[in-house]
């Protein structure tokens, strides 16, 4: 059995750690779910946890609802809450649904797509008493999101007189959808 020089075993040895961190800190990219997919029942179960991290005043759990753009800035989800009355805003109550629709995905200028989703239309009385229609958008992440399956919340404020503007985006039936908050500050 013949002894490897020193080169080759530094050699070998380089080899292999470079093998290890190009393994270590290749981030992976979840896939993008189709928008057009998202169900009510999986709407219902982000709503549900949107009840529970709010009524538990969870401001990281409750961030999370939105991915990582909401998650990696609290301050930024902080003061959103704080302008929709903060945790005294959060209804005591769950709001009733009166309707879910699907938005579909749109095309955008330069190719891909964007804007679709799942729409749960919700109805109820904040914790400050005010009465309250909120259209509950949920999209596709490009992480696996607080359910494992790749979706989230474009606006977690349940409470928050808003709907999902559609209009159409192009000649035809496609729909572009963008949250609309219709509530001024307490």
């Amino acid at each position: 059995m013949k002894i490897l020089s020193w080169r080759c075993q530094l050699l070998s040895l380089l080899a292999m750690l470079l093998a290890l961190t190009a393994c270590t800190t290749t981030s992976v990219r979840y896939p993008e779910r189709d928008p057009n997919t998202i169900t009510r029942t999986e709407a219902e179960q982000l709503l549900q946890l949107a009840e529970q991290y709010a009524q538990k005043e969870d401001l990281k759990g409750f961030c999370s609802l939105g991915g990582a753009s909401f998650s990696s800035n609290l301050p930024m989800c902080e003061r959103q809450l704080t302008s929709f009355g903060g945790w005294a805003g959060v209804p005591t109550s769950s709001p009733r649904i009166v309707d879910g629709f699907v938005v579909l995905n749109y095309a955008l200028p330069g190719g891909g797509t964007g804007g679709g989703g799942y729409v749960l239309v919700l109805e109820g009385t904040d914790g400050l008493g005010q009465s309250f229609r909120h259209e509950l958008f949920v999209i596709a992440l490009q992480e696996a999101g607080p359910l494992g399956t790749g979706i989230g919340l474009a606006f977690p404020y349940y409470w928050v007189n808003s709907e999902v503007s559609k209009g159409p985006s192009t000649p035809g039936q496609q729909i572009r959808a963008t949250v609309i908050v219709t509530q001024t500050a307490p």
